[in-house]
């Protein structure tokens, strides 16, 4: 009889928790809207390493610096003056545009992105928290996420102004605002879109998208910027990168 009781009590249980809605048995920081469609895996950029294909819409110091940089790049030796043939990190949103695997892990009160790019980590907190007040500029900068249904949007600040969104060095202030969206569309299909906002250097808020394939049997390996100590710059100089 003992035993009777306990197995209906046990499936009396199970029944309870398996009305509950989703929500209720899934924390909303470890799931993207429904479990349904998880972020979380192994994940190949397939759409370019472009910010996107337009002009950047860039004003002031910062239109002439890109116009100069252009003008440069054609007269260069080796037709390549990216900021990342120092070892300089990408840093975001630049680091998604790489065409190397990036991993997604879903936790509780945070997302993390390890991208095989110069072994870069992002942390997006998730727990509510807010920006810092008086922030010190990073690669990556500081970011904070909410769930909308399906989507994980990030939201970032403190980006340092000599990161560049592509290799065609498209510059930004230290008031670049960053606005991301993550959403699996599909089994094998992440989209992922982007929107940069900076008052000081754009006349308006500059988008783009991307789209990711899933893939589940690759794996994240180490990769050091550790051998590039000398190039040549786009005025035909020879610079050394590394002491």
């Amino acid at each position: 009889m003992i035993g009777i009781r306990i197995g209906a009590a046990l499936g009396a249980m199970l029944l309870v928790v398996a009305q509950l809605p989703a929500a209720a048995q899934i924390p909303s920081e470890g799931r993207a809207g429904g479990g349904d469609h998880q972020i979380a895996g192994l994940w190949e950029n397939r759409s370019g390493t472009q910010f996107n294909a337009e002009d950047p819409p860039l004003k002031g110091d910062y239109l002439k610096s890109f116009r100069a940089h252009q003008a440069a790049q054609g007269k260069s030796l080796t037709g390549i003056d990216d900021k990342l043939a120092t070892c300089a990190p990408s840093g975001a949103p630049r680091v998604m545009f790489a065409p190397f695997p990036i991993e997604i892990l879903e936790t509780r009160g945070q997302v993390t992105i390890i991208q095989e790019s110069m072994s870069q980590t992002r942390r997006i907190f998730t727990d509510g928290r807010q920006h810092p007040a008086d922030l010190e500029p990073t690669w990556n900068g500081h970011s904070i996420g909410k769930w909308e249904g399906d989507t994980l949007v990030i939201d970032t600040v403190a980006l340092r102004d000599d990161a560049v969104l592509d290799s065609r060095n498209v510059p930004h202030s230290d008031a670049a605002h960053l606005v991301e969206r993550l959403r699996r569309t599909a089994p094998d299909t992440l989209e992922y879109s982007y929107t940069m906002e900076d008052p000081k250097a754009y006349t308006q808020p500059f988008s783009g998208k991307k789209t990711f394939r899933y893939r589940p049997d690759w794996q994240v390996m180490d990769w050091i910027c550790e051998n590039n100590r000398e190039s040549v710059n786009a005025a035909g100089e020879t610079v050394q990168r590394l002491k």
